[in-house]
């Protein structure tokens, strides 16, 4: 009868397998050894239906700790096929005392199977077998957290998930321990394992993740960064405390750690925190510390937060570049653009004695005021005249960058430039209104022409370098401004109307050549040479309408005109370039 019964289990149809196990529980006693053996040996089938009927069986005919049946069931969890490994599991989740050792064994062996339906088997097994609390299960489970494939550790996590209490201080531990791991995926785990075990809010786990905040291995800080949100909820003041208390450490890194860590925990806008990380804007030993201390303020304060922009705008001249840019960011998450005291902080960093710091200043006066902000134009245009040329440029850039183009306030505060005693400040004028204007700007040209009269020949040529990079070409108006400072008494002043001409006259311009052909019969030598210089700037070479008005000049009664015209005639003949010949070469 057994026998019988036995053979039914692996038949087509269900019915059939069904009526044959329940025959073979009436006619064999519970662990009678042939029908043991006969439901094992259908765990193996190949069809799916057979093997559940099997296990059905195999519960029926044998105790829970069953010897043999439990041999027989690990047997098939090493079977190649994974629908036996799958049914050899869920028999042994049947068969297995409660709390077996033996069979939680066996099951987180199986966490590891390639199989992902095999591991979730495995957790059902757990689950049955183990139940909360089991120090045995969660080890082995824990010690999957390590393993080198992403699904295993997966499993692993949703095995302890299973078999550990919530708050459970040794599965805390065992599981903290993973933040550790020299292996980043393992401290992954480790973290998504502890969120399952300890939940939210849990003094015992912030106080295992706050601890490892102060491990020497960066990786590890970093990993319990991240873990600390999953075990305590934002604004838990346990977590806010335990943070806060590592703030005070005497590693840099570790303070850094921290910093990081605390806007995980704390609330936008928590006074407390806000203060604590502001405190540490002034650690002088350690930049990073600082920078975090920014990047934590920026996500700790409330728009308008009065106590983090003050600590701010005072690190807008930090020694650290990272921390200078840090804060422009900063201030721009709390502040936002236009803000004051954040631009009037930006524009004292211009005169600051460091390039580094000048240039910095002048990035955050661009990126924390609107285009045209007069406050800014007005901060940096205080900066002109310094006699540091490297916080005149700052100022300068700053201007051209904040400053619509040919915004009158800064060609007002340009113009006065040109006037300065100091060479390098005029200079500094005539490039800003070269960046800060087009060519041709109306009121960039009148503060080049009110300068052409000053008393000061140095103003005078600034003047006149001023004209020839703000007119435009075949500008007829400064053409004749600047001719009429061709015979001036000064020679620097000639010359520079020289190179304005250069500049702005057209080639063969009439009103120039007719300017200068008048001053060749000059009594100074120093016009004439001026003019000479004139004439070849604007006349173009073998011109005919040009050599034809320099020739007339060789008619003058004056040896000095005439010879200043074959000067000039020289020049503006193209001299025929000689053809090698065979013989010559």
């Amino acid at each position: 009868a057994i026998a019988a019964a036995a053979r039914r289990l692996g038949h087509a149809r269900p019915s059939v397998r069904a009526a044959a196990g329940e025959a073979l529980a009436r006619v064999a006693g519970l662990g009678d050894l042939r029908a043991v053996l006969a439901a094992s040996d259908q765990l193996r089938h190949q069809e799916e239906g057979v093997r559940r009927s099997a296990v059905e069986a195999l519960a029926s005919v044998a105790a829970r700790g069953d010897e043999t049946a439990l041999r027989e069931v690990e047997a098939h969890l090493r079977h190649r096929e994974v629908g036996v490994r799958i049914s050899a599991l869920q028999a042994l989740a049947r068969l297995a005392p409660p709390g077996s050792d033996r069979a939680i064994k066996r099951a987180c062996t199986c966490l590891g199977d390639h199989d992902a339906e095999v591991r979730l088997e495995a957790v059902k097994v757990l689950e049955a077998v183990a139940g909360k609390g089991s120090r045995r299960a969660v080890n082995l489970a824990s010690a999957r957290l390590e393993h080198q494939r992403t699904a295993v550790r997966s499993s692993a996590v949703k095995a302890l998930a299973v078999v550990a209490q919530e708050g459970d201080a040794r599965a805390i531990a065992a599981t903290s321990a993973r933040l550790g791991h020299h292996d980043g995926n393992a401290r992954k785990a480790g973290a998504c394992a502890l969120q399952e075990i300890a939940g939210r809010s849990s003094a015992r786990a912030v106080d295992e993740v706050a601890s490892r905040l102060e491990h020497p291995d960066l990786a590890v800080r970093h990993a319990a960064v991240e873990a600390l949100p999953r075990v305590a909820a934002q604004g838990d003041r346990h977590a806010i405390d335990a943070v806060v208390e590592r703030l005070g450490h005497g590693d840099h890194r570790i303070r850094a750690a921290a910093l990081e860590a605390l806007p995980a925990v704390a609330a936008r806008g928590d006074d407390y925190a806000v203060a604590r990380a502001a405190a540490l804007l002034e650690d002088a030993e350690a930049p990073a510390a600082r920078r975090a201390a920014v990047f934590a303020l920026a996500l700790l304060a409330e728009k308008g937060g009065i106590r983090a922009a003050d600590a701010l705008r005072s690190r807008l001249q930090d020694a650290d570049g990272g921390v200078r840019r840090a804060v422009q960011d900063a201030l721009l998450e709390v502040c936002g653009r236009g803000d004051g005291q954040a631009i009037a902080a930006a524009a004292a960093g211009l005169g600051h004695r460091s390039a580094d710091v000048r240039r910095s200043a002048g990035e955050a006066l661009e990126r924390l005021a609107e285009r045209g902000d007069g406050r800014a134009i007005a901060a940096a245009g205080t900066h002109l005249c310094s006699r540091d040329g490297g916080v005149r440029d700052a100022a300068l850039r700053s201007l051209v960058a904040v400053a619509e183009q040919g915004d009158g306030r800064v060609l007002e505060l340009l113009g006065a430039c040109l006037e300065h005693p100091s060479d390098a400040v005029r200079a500094t004028a005539v490039g800003g209104l070269s960046e800060a204007t087009a060519r041709g700007d109306i009121r960039a040209l009148s503060q080049a022409h009110a300068r052409l009269a000053h008393p000061s020949a140095e103003v005078r040529c600034t003047a006149l370098e001023a004209l020839g990079i703000v007119a435009k070409r075949g500008d007829q108006d400064a053409i004749k401004a600047i001719c009429l400072h061709l015979d001036c008494d000064e020679t620097p002043v000639r010359l520079s109307a020289v190179r304005a001409l250069a500049e702005v006259a057209e080639p063969n311009d009439r009103h120039v050549l007719a300017a200068a052909g008048g001053h060749l019969v000059h009594a100074n030598h120093g016009v004439r040479s001026t003019a000479l210089a004139a004439i070849r700037a604007v006349a173009k070479q073998d011109d005919a309408w040009a050599v034809e008005f320099v020739s007339q000049h060789l008619e003058q009664g004056d040896p000095h005109a005439r010879r200043a015209a074959q000067e000039v005639l020289a020049s503006l003949w193209r001299r025929p370039t000689a053809t090698a010949t065979p013989q010559s070469r």
